[in-house]
């Protein structure tokens, strides 16, 4: 994978719950979407699951379609990677670790509760829950993968 060009120094990501059921689905599925720090364009899917599995398979596929690893990911403090925070002091996950040490990229984690910090992936997630979610009819996981385009 070629590196992310200097405009994509950093990304955004952001995961969230939605509880709607699908016909055929069970857990509530989970969006995943990454932004760059300049660029308007994100990359975006849907999970069965917010377990590490999941997340570093979506991590995989944000990086293909963005054509490389940015130098660093800006995260909410999900539980799948963050095993306790105290203030500015933030245990990963050891296997996440391994995985940002493998794609060589350095995880940060903004401030609990402080959605500001990343508000270009605030925005979408909202727009997704708000405009995108509620339109139309879905049959299961792929049909919803193949409507976000």
């Amino acid at each position: 994978m070629n590196e992310f060009n200097s405009i994509f120094f950093s990304v955004q990501l952001d995961i969230s719950y939605f509880f709607k059921m699908l016909i055929h689905i069970w857990p509530p599925l989970s969006s995943f979407v990454m932004k760059p720090g300049f660029s308007r364009t994100g990359f975006l899917t849907f999970t069965t699951s917010q377990d590490l599995e999941h997340l570093m398979e979506a991590h995989i596929q944000a990086f293909e379609f963005f054509g490389g690893v940015p130098e660093e990911i800006l995260y909410d403090n999900p539980k799948t990677i963050v095993v306790w925070r105290k203030g500015k002091k933030v245990k990963y996950h050891p296997c996440f670790l391994e995985f940002c040490a493998h794609y060589g990229f350095i995880p940060k984690t903004c401030w609990p509760r402080r959605a500001k910090t990343r508000e270009k992936v605030e925005r979408d997630i909202g727009y997704i829950k708000g405009n995108f979610w509620p339109g139309g009819s879905l049959e299961d996981l792929e049909d919803l993968e193949n409507k976000k385009f």
